[in-house]
């Protein structure tokens, strides 16, 4: 299930951006019914589209973020030039490391 990030809520409704209601309607071609989820306040909603061309989604259920890190994930990365090694970061981070060290080999 598509996952999208939301910054407003309103009532009972989430609202998108226009960039994730163009890649619900253009690209995932997501029809009225369909069910998504969003992340709102670090709570995870689960919705469905009543209009694919509407930035508005209606929660149909919701959970809060009661995860705890049980984890510190440290990982050492051999130096590479620095296109690729700027892209390890990045892949790195977005995965939830903690900690990267960079190894001279």
């Amino acid at each position: 299930m598509q996952r999208y990030f939301v910054k407003e809520k309103q009532g009972n409704f989430l609202i998108l951006e226009n960039s994730d209601v163009h890649h619900i309607k253009n690209v995932m071609r997501y029809k009225e019914g369909d069910k998504i989820e969003c992340v709102y306040e670090e709570n995870l909603y689960h919705c469905e589209i009543i209009n694919p061309g509407s930035n508005q989604v209606q929660i149909i259920s919701s959970e809060e973020n009661t995860s705890i890190e049980k984890y510190s994930l440290t990982i050492a990365v051999g130096l590479v030039k620095e296109q690729k090694f700027d892209l390890i970061i990045q892949k790195l981070t977005e995965l939830g490391v903690k900690e990267i060290i960079p190894l001279k080999m």
